[in-house]
């Protein structure tokens, strides 16, 4: 009889070690998929349009995780105890992360032709800024007041619209781009 009981308390042992590996596993994939979405979100912001391929991706990666963590699958029951508390608050964290990224994916085209024009306004701006400093070097008077406002201009409007794709630029400054 103690063999019997010794054996199982072992075998209920492993059984909760393998469980625990695999609750450690799902976690560490968790992690990694929110280390790649940081990534991808802000390579999208920037207009990347292959970021939003990978985002689609990972997008679909994380309820299926949590989903994992939640209600367990056939080789892990679900999460209980403590963990479920963290693991409630994630979830419900989670929800508003995702509808985040759907937001994000739903200004694809907005985010993807703004970082094109920003490429092409760039380009050309250098052009046009040697061609306003040889205006400079050549006009006297108010032909090259003129085109000492030109070049400021043409240096502002580079620097707006780069300015258009930072992330971290608040509602604010984003309307006051638009008063200039």
């Amino acid at each position: 009889v103690f063999l019997i009981i010794a054996g199982t308390a072992v075998f209920i042992n492993n059984q909760d070690a393998g469980h625990s590996a695999r609750y450690s596993m799902e976690s560490s994939k968790l992690l990694v998929t929110l280390h790649e979405m940081t990534r991808e979100v802000q390579r999208c912001m920037d207009g990347e349009s292959a970021a939003f391929d990978k985002l689609e991706q990972i997008r679909a990666d994380i309820p299926r995780i949590l989903d994992v963590l939640d209600r367990g699958d056939s080789s892990l029951p679900a999460t209980s105890g403590t963990a479920r508390e963290a693991l409630t608050t994630l979830t419900f964290t989670m929800s508003k992360g995702l509808q985040d990224m759907d937001a994000l994916s739903a200004g694809r085209a907005g985010l993807v032709t703004l970082s094109s024009a920003v490429s092409v306004i760039d380009a050309a701006s250098a052009g046009l800024l040697t061609l306003t400093q040889q205006m400079i070097d050549s006009y006297s008077g108010s032909q090259k007041v003129a085109a000492i406002r030109l070049a400021l201009a043409i240096e502002r409007i580079a620097k707006d619209a780069s300015k258009m794709l930072a992330s971290d630029m608040s509602m604010q400054q984003l309307a006051q781009l638009s008063l200039d």
